[in-house]
């Protein structure tokens, strides 16, 4: 029998430990080199990331071709060039260049799907101003037969101005009213078919208008966000050739009424709290006038300067003043010192200023509405018009005055009520007065600039609807160069 050979198992350990360890520190040296360059693989990479992901115009939502991204404040923005505007992350064209009836700042519907399958990878998205989408609302009709010659009827059925007064305004041939509902129109006083009124959808029409008031291309009103728990005001700006709208100014700045506006400046009043004049451009605001007692009513700012109707309630009687702020020296003056009041609803250009003075009111049933324009380098003052009827609602562009008048109708008292009141017009240049509307019912709360006035009208049985002037159809304008351009 074959005898089994011994082992030494103890030597044979020891030989196999060395071998394993061996193998190990192989094994080890390896991982380590490629945990080494994994590790550095794996830096540059999260390098890289972070580099992309600090960088917003790296996001996947940002597609500004054929523009370029940039960034601002940390945020993505499109660089778009001639015949493209940015909306949110991307250049979208613009047909012809006209954006009528393109929603500026919002999204498309195909943009939408593509944004919200890579929402997560957006970059965080800017605060951007509600959408303005311009739709066409009505004619202006120059054919209705309750129109005399001149006239030109601008509200509709259902879409009238709303119940305050001059909840609507003119500059060049566009014209901006604010409905009961407080939609927002502008209507072209010159065009006809479909160029005549559009409706203005503002924040998709969450949002409400009051008081506006229109220089050149620039629309300023005072607005409140439909819905809202709160009633939170705000200073609304709209550029309707560019349907871009912003909100500058919030509830602290903007509790009531009046506001207007002339280039770059806007102003309206607040009661106790003074006259607020904003500077759109720097957007500073400063305050005129603030009093516990004394309040501040009806301004209007034309070039540089601003009128206001000041007054005292507490205690009674009745104290009226008329104030004239500079906005180049920043003082302010009292127009009517040393005359008898009381004095309201004040006008002015930069050569003279206008108001009413012995105003009728509950607390004055019996005043006369004196209708008074003031030289604003001489201070002489001048009784327009000196009718012994009333007079109220004056407002002045360059040579010209326009208010409503009760020659031809009257006044009740104690209810304030009045019938027949009429548009008239003098002319400083000239020295004529002008029946300006005929109509047995009223017409009241004119405005003017340039070749139009604007008014009130309830002879279709409703108090809010706007009618137009054109001045151009008076005898006396036909060679006026205000009306040059239409003959051209």
């Amino acid at each position: 029998m074959r005898r089994r050979e011994e082992v030494n198992y103890p030597k044979a350990r020891a030989f196999a430990g060395v071998g394993l360890l061996a193998i190990l520190w192989l094994v080890l040296l390896a991982a380590c080199q490629t945990d080494a360059q994994t590790s550095e693989d794996s830096d540059a990479d999260r390098s890289e990331h972070l580099e992309a992901q600090n960088d917003p115009c790296q996001g996947a939502a940002v597609n500004c071709s054929p523009g370029q991204c940039r960034v601002v404040d940390g945020k993505a923005q499109c660089d778009c060039p001639q015949g493209y505007f940015a909306e949110r992350y991307s250049c979208r064209r613009s047909e012809d260049g006209d954006l009528d009836d393109e929603r500026l700042d919002e999204p498309g519907a195909d943009e939408e799907d593509r944004i919200s399958d890579q929402e997560d990878n957006a970059p965080e998205e800017e605060e951007t101003p509600p959408a303005v989408v311009k739709t066409f609302s009505h004619l202006v009709s120059r054919d209705d037969p309750l129109l005399q010659q001149g006239e030109v009827r601008v509200t509709a059925p259902g879409k009238v101005a709303d119940a305050p007064p001059y909840s609507y305004d003119v500059y060049g041939d566009n014209l901006v009213y604010c409905s009961e509902s407080g939609d927002l129109y502008i209507c072209n006083l010159e065009k006809n078919g479909d160029e005549g009124c559009y409706f203005y959808d503002i924040a998709r029409s969450r949002t409400d208008c009051f008081f506006p008031s229109i220089y050149k291309s620039t629309v300023s009103a005072l607005s409140f966000i439909k819905d809202s728990a709160n009633d939170t005001a705000s200073l609304l700006l709209l550029n309707f050739p560019e349907l871009r709208v912003t909100f500058p100014l919030i509830e602290k700045h903007l509790n009531y009424y009046n506001i207007d506006n002339w280039d770059n400046i806007v102003v309206w009043d607040n009661d106790a709290l003074g006259i607020q004049i904003f500077n759109t451009i720097t957007n500073e605001i400063y305050v005129v006038e603030r009093s516990q007692y004394w309040f501040n009513a009806f301004p209007r700012v034309y070039k540089q300067y601003v009128i206001w109707q000041f007054h005292y309630t507490n205690p009674p009687p009745l104290l009226n003043y008329i104030l004239l702020h500079d906005l180049t020296t920043r003082d302010t003056i009292d127009l009517t010192e040393g005359d008898e009041g009381p004095y309201c609803y004040p006008a002015t250009t930069d050569k003279r200023a206008v108001w009413i003075k012995d105003c009728v009111a509950y607390d004055n049933p019996n005043g006369k509405g004196i209708l008074i324009a003031q030289d604003l380098t001489s201070s002489e003052r001048t009784v327009i018009d000196p009718n012994d009827a009333e007079k109220t609602d004056p407002d002045i562009d360059e040579d010209r005055v326009v208010w409503a008048d009760l020659r031809n109708g009257s006044r009740k008292i104690p209810q304030m009520t009045i019938s027949n009141a009429d548009i008239y017009l003098y002319d400083f240049t000239k020295n004529v007065t002008i029946q300006l509307t005929i109509d047995p019912s009223n017409q009241f709360w004119p405005r003017i600039r340039g070749r139009w006035a604007i008014f009130q009208d309830d002879r279709w049985g409703n108090d809010f609807e706007v009618t137009a002037f054109d001045l151009c159809t008076l005898d006396i304008y036909k060679d006026d160069p205000m009306c040059a351009a239409e003959k051209k």
